[in-house]
C-alpha cells in the first residue's frame, strides 16, 4: 500500500512538472501567452521533492546499488555480512544527511523566494524528508537482514 502511494505521488509529481515547463517553453515563444515567473521556481521546487520522494522510494524498494555482483559471488553467510555492512555505511550515510538537512531546513525559515515569496524551508524539507525516508528504509532493510534466521544461510550454503 505504501509503495503504490509513493508511486502515485511520484505520477503527480511528475506530471505537475511536465505541465509547468511545458508551459515555460511555450510561453517563452507565443506572443499571447504570458511567461509567468513563478511556474520556474515552482517546477523546481516540484523537481527537487519529485528527486528527494523517488530517492526515499529507491531505499524502500531496495534499488540503489548494492554490490549484487559481489554478493553474488560469495557464500550466502559471507554475502549477509556485506549486506550488514554496506547497510550500515548507507545508514550512516543518510543519517548525516538527513541531520544536515534538518540544519539546513531550520535556517530555511529564515529566508524567502524572490518570486514567489515563500519560505525556502519549504524547498530545503524535500531535502529532510527524502532523507528521513531513506533512514528509515534502511533501518527496516537492515533488521531484516540481521534479524533474519540464520537456518536459511546454512541450507543454501
Amino acid at each position: 500500500m505504501i509503495r503504490s502511494a509513493f508511486r502515485y505521488v511520484l505520477a503527480a509529481h511528475l506530471a505537475v512538472l511536465c505541465v509547468l515547463v511545458a508551459y515555460q517553453v511555450v510561453a517563452r515563444y507565443v506572443e499571447f501567452i504570458p511567461p509567468f515567473l513563478w511556474t520556474e521556481e515552482f517546477a523546481r521546487l516540484v523537481f527537487m521533492w519529485m528527486v528527494m520522494i523517488g530517492a526515499g522510494y529507491g531505499f524502500i524498494q531496495q534499488t540503489h546499488f548494492s554490490f549484487t555482483f559481489l554478493k553474488s559471488a560469495m557464500p550466502p553467510r559471507l554475502g549477509r555480512y556485506l549486506s550488514i555492512v554496506i547497510l550500515l555505511a548507507s545508514l550512516a550515510v543518510m543519517s548525516f544527511f538527513a541531520w544536515s538537512s534538518w540544519i539546513f531546513f531550520m535556517k530555511g525559515f529564515g529566508r524567502t523566494s524572490l518570486v514567489t515569496g515563500l519560505p525556502m524551508a519549504t524547498s530545503y524539507g524535500a531535502l529532510l524528508f527524502g532523507g528521513l525516508i531513506s533512514v528509515c528504509a534502511i533501518a527496516v532493510s537492515l533488521f531484516g537482514v540481521v534479524f533474519r534466521s540464520g537456518a536459511s544461510d546454512e541450507q543454501e550454503g
